[in-house]
């Protein structure tokens, strides 16, 4: 009898449910569960898309071991009865975790996933016959999803010493479900809406397995071998890319870091500009420092402000920092005062009521053919001037939304902003100019620029968005930071504590476009009056340095104007590159890097290590923005590796499920990487470079040391190859390699 056929014809012992073949420990189980769940990724939403490294559960391996373990777990083409059990498995998952897209929603989710599919499961043909009595089998499984558990993997005949790797299996054959599921448990604000946990899901999920193939302990004899010579042969390319890259980069660093004088005699900058780190605010720091007497620092683009934002329309709050933060306070978005020659900020209830409406009648599925009818001929022709004048089009658009109603521009609510207590406004402001070195020889004017992308209709735009703002725009963060920096009582605490900022300087926000390279200034009505030639200076320049570093991005997009039409055609599968080809991360002095072509491949974050005596900042920096950093590394190196297990496939087939994820077509897992187009340059080359994160640090070797040595996540990066250290000692200017046993080489 084949699997299929077992399928057909399996029938449940009801008395199999009153004794256990295998007993097995309920504290061993729980520990195995964990360990199979550790091995999952956590899979963000949709909305709060942010990179993550795929394997981040093999982290503790080292990374060629974690390599071959993935191929056999994570890559494998499993069988017509795993995919049959995935299909039914996606079904029920699709339907609880809906957030609006389906018409009706599925009851008794206050229940959690495993006892709301109990309850109804019975009236689902597919998983049950009452030939052979499966209804009443479910019926009196365990409503405790850790007791159900227990009882599935008996009727499964899972052995105790099989347990772990059957679970695993379990879980890695349907990762992308088994990650949003995580995200929920660990990070998501939404959980509390599902009541899911880690128990419901594998007890969901091993009692579907047992209705339609009792047999799938067999699964553990189907597992694939890993294929030693491919994965060597991939290990070989990842490692000769590496090289083409690193030797003349730390050769050029090298030689940077000997021409590094005193900054006693250093003349005062026409401004200083603040970017996010990303490695797309690498070139446009350049472009704006060819412009004049600039200079350009990079920070974490959420600017040490852990909040959670309040959006004035929608209503809907949204962590604006790394997920590894935890916001403290929450900012509520304001209109703008309008002055007496602006229009009231316009009324959206009209426009909230026909979006409504509009939702209303397009899912409803006695409405929908009724709207296509009406709206179809409209929709038709906008779809068409969409199609072949984008830009155009967009113009159009933006023209009539003006005419009928005033653009609405927000802030972050004043009083919110002085309800963050005092001592914390001062630590944030404190922490953020000594993590990016600033303390000293101010300009007048300062910009904090957090940072963007625009493009239509496509689901990876959070992905392009700022990775430090949780996968949101970080313009908000930059204004918030700057009006803390403005505020008298702050400026005097700095100045307690050796900071001194002349009352003439004024930090102002904007927000860098990097799909167009606008940048937007948003304090310029609140500018001293004495300062507002320098400010239109600023502008006036800005606007060069994006004319020149579209010019440069010719050969990468292929024409001056396709930055321009990629953020406005709904047909571009590759509205901007993003971060593919990141390869480093530098932490030191823009003196370090200045005078060398990165390319837009190095993440810049500033220190100086001067003031750092204890560590305490390049210990942030490395155990939070560097972690951020490996994240995205990680992802478009697995994504490009193998984008059918990693990424999320072509753009063209994918469709949005529960309105929060990725499928391909209609039934698949969860896609939780990129698409191929983001590290494609066509459907059969990589545009990404697949290579490891090197991190470089301008500061001494011993501080580093210590930091290493305290810090157990850095040994694991480290220490297991995943990202590689190294470190130029300010006093021989020598450059010392962190070996995988932790000890140090100087390079020669």
């Amino acid at each position: 009898m084949n699997y299929s056929e077992e399928i057909a014809t399996a029938s449940i012992d009801q008395t199999s449910l009153n004794y256990s073949k295998h007993d097995i420990s309920l504290h061993k189980l729980t520990l195995n569960i964990k360990a199979a769940w550790d091995k999952i990724a956590p899979t963000w939403p949709l909305q709060d898309y942010i990179a993550r490294n795929p394997l981040s559960g093999l982290e503790t391996l080292d990374f060629k071991d974690a390599i071959k373990i993935a191929h056999q777990y994570f890559e494998s083409d499993f069988n017509f009865e795993i995919k049959a059990i995935n299909a039914q498995t996606i079904k029920w998952c699709q339907a609880y975790f809906d957030k609006g897209q389906a018409t009706i929603f599925m009851p008794n989710r206050n229940l959690g996933l495993y006892n709301a599919w109990k309850e109804l499961a019975v009236y689902d043909n597919i998983l049950l016959s009452k030939k052979n009595k499966n209804i009443e089998w479910l019926k009196e499984l365990s409503d405790d999803p850790k007791l159900a558990i227990k009882q599935c993997l008996n009727f499964l005949e899972v052995k105790s010493q099989d347990e772990l790797k059957f679970i695993t299996l379990m879980l890695v054959s349907l990762s992308g479900w088994a990650g949003y599921i995580k995200y929920l448990v660990n990070y998501g604000a939404a959980n509390d809406e599902y009541h899911t946990t880690l128990f419901d899901y594998l007890a969901f999920r091993l009692a579907t397995t047992y209705l339609l193939w009792p047999g799938a302990i067999k699964i553990i004899n189907l597992a694939p071998i890993a294929e030693d010579l491919k994965i060597y042969n991939e290990l070989k390319k990842i490692e000769k890319k590496e090289t083409e890259y690193r030797v003349p980069l730390l050769k050029d660093l090298q030689v940077q870091a000997n021409n590094i004088t005193s900054k006693l005699d250093e003349i005062r900058p026409k401004a200083q500009l603040v970017f996010c780190i990303d490695v797309r605010s690498e070139p446009f720091r350049l472009a704006i420092e060819k412009q004049g007497h600039y200079q350009t620092y990079g920070f974490a683009g959420f600017f040490g402000i852990p909040v959670s934002i309040k959006e004035y329309e929608s209503k809907q709050i949204t962590a604006c920092c790394p997920v590894l933060l935890k916001p403290n306070y929450i900012i509520s978005e304001v209109p703008i005062a309008p002055t007496s020659n602006d229009k009231s900020p316009y009324d959206d209830r009209n426009a909230k009521l026909g979006s409504a409406l509009y939702q209303s009648l397009k899912y409803n599925f006695t409405t929908t053919f009724a709207l296509v009818e009406t709206l179809g001929p409209w929709l038709g022709i906008y779809m068409a001037l969409k199609t072949l004048a984008p830009s155009f089009t967009s113009k159009l658009k933006n023209y009539f939304s003006l005419l009928f109603r005033n653009k609405l521009q927000t802030e972050p609510c004043y009083k919110d902003i002085i309800s963050i207590s005092l001592a914390d406004r001062c630590n944030y402001a404190k922490s953020a100019l000594c993590m990016m070195g600033l303390t000293d020889n101010f300009s007048r004017l300062i910009l904090l620029c957090g940072h963007g992308s625009t493009t239509i209709n496509n689901t990876d735009r959070s992905g392009l968005d700022c990775g430090a703002c949780g996968g949101h725009h970080g313009g908000i963060n930059a204004q918030i930071l700057a009006t803390i920096l403005n505020q008298v009582e702050v400026r005097k605490y700095l100045v307690e504590n050796n900071i001194n900022i002349s009352t003439h300087t004024q930090f102002i926000a904007g927000e860098h476009n990097t799909t167009t390279d606008d940048v937007t200034i948003f304090d310029s009505p609140k500018i001293m009056d004495e300062l507002n030639l320098s400010l239109q200076e600023l502008k006036a320049d800005l606007i060069r340095a994006k004319t020149l570093n579209n010019s440069i991005r010719v050969e990468q997009l292929g024409s001056s104007n396709a930055a321009q039409v990629r953020s406005t055609d709904w047909s571009q599968t590759r509205p901007e590159w993003g971060l593919a080809k990141n390869a480093s991360f530098i932490i030191g002095s823009r003196d370090l890097t200045k005078g060398i072509d990165l390319k837009g491949r190095s993440f810049l974050h500033s220190y100086n290590w001067e003031i750092d005596t204890d560590g305490a900042l390049l210990e942030t920096i490395l155990t939070a923005p560097m972690i951020v950093a490996e994240w995205i590394n990680t992802q478009y190196l697995f994504s490009t590796i193998n984008n059918v297990a990693y990424g999320s496939g072509s753009k063209i087939t994918q469709n949005v499920t529960c309105k929060t994820a990725i499928m391909q077509g209609n039934a698949s897992d969860l896609m939780y990487g990129l698409s191929l187009q983001s590290v494609n340059s066509n459907d059969g080359t990589s545009y990404h470079e697949p290579v490891r994160l090197l991190t470089v640090v301008y500061a001494p070797v011993s501080l580093v040391d210590n930091i290493v040595k305290r810090q157990k996540i850095l040994q694991k990066l480290f220490g297991n190859n995943w990202v590689s250290l190294v470190v130029i000692e300010p006093a021989s200017r020598k450059l010392n390699m962190l070996c995988s046993d932790l000890t140090w080489k100087v390079m020669p």
